[in-house]
């Protein structure tokens, strides 16, 4: 929550479940609100529509740029399937405009390329959600929800695709969130061994959010603003498929 407004309280927050409704009160009659307090609006519409509605208030010029760095990586993390909430090209826009975070702070992107890894099938190994943990892919590429048989991927990231760093969502998830495009990823050159300890909790904490590597990346081009995805169950405290 930044120290330039004074939030409302939980008490004077609307109760708005429909996300286009949120986006037309945010738009039109917005309350002066904080990091903190956007976040609980986003979740009284459902994490799924998370995305749409900061998408929305972006396109219609509403999201202060001082709340973008905290709820940006939010969304990310509380949504599902990121790549199929949002196009990439949305997704691309939003993060620059929150600028390069740590954990929903601002901070100055590394100076080195840093090699990360991917558990994924073969056809979303371009994903966005990477870590440098190898035996966290293995985990991910080891699950039995891939269509076809998942694998760690890995690539040499230099600074300018690093979009976000996330370590304080899921207790033991460090995720580096990484613009793909044209990005050179192949297969590990090594493996380990998934440790059944790993990963211990996967409780998400209030704020800032984010949640590690593995959403397939199926999304296509289309309006600025995207469609509202379906409804999903309104927690964002188990992993999202890979």
């Amino acid at each position: 929550m930044d120290d330039t407004t004074t939030p409302s309280t939980p008490e004077d927050l609307p109760v708005i479940l429909d996300p286009q409704e949120l986006v037309d009160y945010l738009v039109r009659d917005p309350p002066d609100y904080g990091s903190e307090e956007l976040f609980t609006m986003l979740v009284g519409v459902g994490r799924d529509h998370g995305p749409y509605v900061i998408a929305a208030l972006h396109s219609h010029g509403a999201l202060d740029q001082r709340h973008a760095g905290v709820v940006v990586p939010l969304v990310w993390s509380m949504v599902e399937h990121p790549l199929l909430a949002l196009e990439t090209d949305t997704w691309r826009e939003l993060f620059s405009f929150a600028g390069y975070t740590f954990n929903g702070r601002r901070r100055v992107k590394p100076r080195t390329p840093r090699l990360l890894y991917r558990g994924a099938d073969e056809a979303h190994r371009a994903g966005w959600s990477w870590t440098e943990d190898r035996q966290q892919a293995q985990w991910f590429a080891d699950r039995t929800i891939h269509p076809t048989p998942g694998r760690v991927w890995q690539a040499v990231v230099e600074p300018a695709r690093l979009l976000a760093r996330i370590t304080s969502t899921r207790q033991g998830e460090r995720e580096w969130v990484v613009d793909t495009e044209g990005l050179d990823i192949s297969l590990a050159t090594w493996t380990v061994s998934r440790s059944p300890e790993w990963p211990s909790s996967r409780r998400v904490r209030s704020l800032p959010a984010a949640s590690v590597a593995g959403e397939p990346n199926r999304s296509e081009r289309g309006s600025r603003v995207p469609t509202l995805a379906p409804r999903a169950a309104d927690v964002i405290d188990r992993p999202r498929p890979r």
